[in-house]
């Protein structure tokens, strides 16, 4: 926790605090992205760097027990106006994974901060990631404007992933912090967004974190966001109780703005007059050279080269090898009659009009595409897109937004009792704990290796086969990466994670 003592001077004019720069994408081998936050330090103003780099930048290998492995480092140098360094901080970064399948999808990704309190003046931040196993890197130059600390005023607005406030959960048995404790700010757990860009909307809300520098007392708080033409879209106002140095978090849910640029404009008062004020920009929607073309449902006629290659993306999860060589040797002109004959074999039943096995598929593509995109992207290649494609809706989730680890029968409403084998990889190494039936006492599973990812946020989808709760499918997920892109990291089926 940090804390400020100082001499406070009531000031009744408008404050910004600090100079806005918009997040940068690196140059080189390696595409990542750098963004800076500043907020208030012990001494003066604590500077916050983060990178946020794609997992499929990185090379990865396969290691002697069948995963996974890579290995990143990231540098931050920070250089004055006469071009002196004079911060330097390096890490090295391992990371292991079952398959490749969550790489390849472009969904998973990275982040990492740095933090240092700065006097004022002009600076450059000079980012660097590289790659042992590729011999490739990737470089940010980043332009930093440290202004005076005000005696009263709004720090930068963090766009984050997620934003929550810090709770028993979040510790382990000797009082270790299972997760990234760079991300703590002032008892709030805050992961960053570097690119300051919410891809899905409609699946995650929009988190944002602020600090107020402000003796103590009551206090008004509201902000206002506007779309890029500057109209305004949502404001809120509330009141707080400020204790020197405060951290405030917000969540809006923007499932049905549009795709775009924003400004949220922030405004603290303590009731005789405006006394700081604070905006930054945001984006909402993949970038024009990400998105992803429309689930085309294809219906007859010649097909193009660009609907035909997103058909065969559509139809990669339940084509055959068979199928996928006639496909591929397919002419131009033959590609609608097999595209018909791959529908007409999996009709259900072929004396009423409908097929109704291609409609559910397409009103299920479309739903992981509305809820399941992340990052770069569309959905249809993330691990819950790919059971929900499967399988359909869950008959029920079973939510652990905090993340805890298995201690036995009590964790993840019961289900420890039946996940077996080695969960996960990468990470802090456990000893095994037992799982014990409550029903008859007898051991039913038993959790070996590391438990990392059930420290984190994750999900359980249950699937009652034929309505009974005897024969169930289960699939647990896991945020590994604290981005929201969950990953899976256990199943009853064989094959499935």
């Amino acid at each position: 926790m940090r804390s400020l003592t100082i001499a406070i001077t009531l000031l009744l004019i408008p404050l910004t605090v600090m100079a806005e720069f918009e997040p940068v994408e690196s140059e080189g081998e390696i595409a990542f992205t750098v963004d800076s936050r500043q907020f208030f330090g012990d001494r003066g103003i604590l500077l916050e760097v983060y990178t946020q780099l794609p997992d499929g930048e990185l090379q990865f290998t396969l290691a002697e027990d069948g995963k996974y492995q890579a290995t990143y480092v990231t540098q931050l140098e920070l250089e004055n106006d006469e071009g002196e360094i004079i911060f330097r901080d390096s890490d090295v970064h391992d990371l292991r994974v079952g398959d490749l399948h969550s790489i390849e999808s472009g969904g998973s990704e990275r982040l990492n901060a740095y933090s240092v309190e700065l006097d004022p003046g002009f600076y450059e931040a000079v980012v660097t990631v590289g790659d042992p196993n590729s011999k490739e890197e990737g470089t940010v130059r980043l332009p930093l404007e440290i202004l005076e600390q005000p005696e009263l005023g709004l720090s930068d607005i963090e766009f984050a992933y997620h934003a929550r406030a810090v709770s028993p959960d979040d510790y382990d048995d000797e009082n270790n912090f299972r997760g990234n404790e760079s991300f703590v700010k002032l008892g709030y757990y805050v992961t960053p967004l570097p690119s300051r860009r919410q891809v899905n909307p409609v699946k995650t809300p929009l988190y944002f974190y602020t600090e107020v520098l402000s003796p103590p007392g009551e206090y008004s708080f509201s902000y206002q966001i506007y779309d890029e033409p500057g109209r305004l879209i949502h404001e809120e106002t509330s009141r707080f109780a400020a204790e020197w140095l405060t951290g405030l978090i917000f969540s809006i849910d923007a499932a049905e703005w549009e795709h775009g640029k924003y400004r949220i404009h922030e405004e603290i008062n303590d009731g005789t007059g405006l006394i700081a004020t604070s905006e930054t920009t945001f984006w909402l929607g993949p970038k024009a050279d990400e998105a992803e073309t429309e689930v085309i449902h294809y219906t007859g006629g010649t097909m193009t080269d660009a609907e035909f290659a997103q058909v065969m993306k559509e139809i990669n999860p339940i084509i055959t090898e068979t199928e996928l060589e006639q496909f591929t040797s397919v002419s131009k002109e033959g590609r609608a009659t097999l595209l018909d004959i791959f529908w007409e074999e999996r009709d259900p039943d072929k004396l009423t009009p409908e097929n109704e096995y291609k409609d559910e598929y397409y009103r299920r593509l479309l739903f992981i595409k509305h809820n399941f995109a992340h990052g770069v992207s569309d959905g249809l290649g993330t691990d819950q897109g790919r059971i929900y494609l499967m399988y359909g809706a869950p008959d029920e989730i079973v939510d652990n937004p905090t993340g805890m680890s298995i201690t036995g029968d009590d964790s993840m409403m019961g289900e420890a009792t039946e996940l077996e084998g080695r969960i996960g990889s990468g990470g802090r190494g456990v000893s095994s704990v037992d799982s014990f039936s409550e029903e008859d006492g007898e051991m039913v599973g038993d959790f070996s290796g590391e438990l990392t990812d059930l420290s984190k946020a994750s999900l359980l989808w249950i699937y009652y086969k034929s309505g009974s709760d005897s024969h169930q499918m289960k699939f647990l997920f896991s945020d590994r990466s604290s981005t929201g892109f969950y990953e899976i990291v256990w199943s009853t089926e064989s094959g499935e994670y």
